[in-house]
C-alpha cells in the first residue's frame, strides 16, 4: 500500500516504528515487523558526507538496519545498492522469506560468480 502525504516522516509515523535501511547500520535485517514502516535510503554519502544519511535518523532516534548480504550473496564490488534493487530484494523476501532466494533479484554484474 502506497500513501502519499505531505507530513515529514516523523509526524506521519511515531519514531519508534520507523526503520531506515542503511548500509552504514550496525544491526542486521533478520525479518520485518509488520508493525514497522521500513524506509529505503535514497541518498548516497560520497566523501565528506559520508554516513550523513544515517547519523540523521539516527538523531532522529530512528532504528536502522541493513541488508543481510553477508552470508547470503557475494557481490563483485562496492555492497551499494540502488534504491531499485533495494526495493525488489525487499518485495522477493516479502513473499518467499528466503533472503537467499530474495537476492537472486540482483543482475547478475552485481553478484561475484
Amino acid at each position: 500500500r502506497c500513501v502519499v502525504d505531505e507530513k515529514s516522516l516523523t509526524e506521519a509515523f511515531p519514531p519508534s516504528d520507523i526503520v531506515y535501511l542503511s548500509s552504514e547500520s550496525d544491526v542486521t535485517l533478520e525479518a520485518f515487523d509488520p508493525a514497522k514502516v521500513y524506509v529505503i535510503g535514497g541518498l548516497v554519502d560520497h566523501n565528506r558526507l559520508k554516513g550523513l544519511s544515517h547519523a540523521r535518523a539516527v538523531e532522529k532516534g530512528l532504528q536502522t538496519a541493513r541488508l543481510p548480504i553477508d552470508g547470503n550473496v557475494e557481490l563483485d564490488g562496492r555492497k551499494v545498492l540502488t534504491v531499485n534493487h533495494v526495493f525488489s530484494i525487499l518485495l522477493k523476501y516479502h513473499e518467499s522469506g528466503d533472503w537467499k532466494e530474495a537476492f537472486k533479484e540482483l543482475p547478475s554484474r552485481k553478484i561475484r560468480e
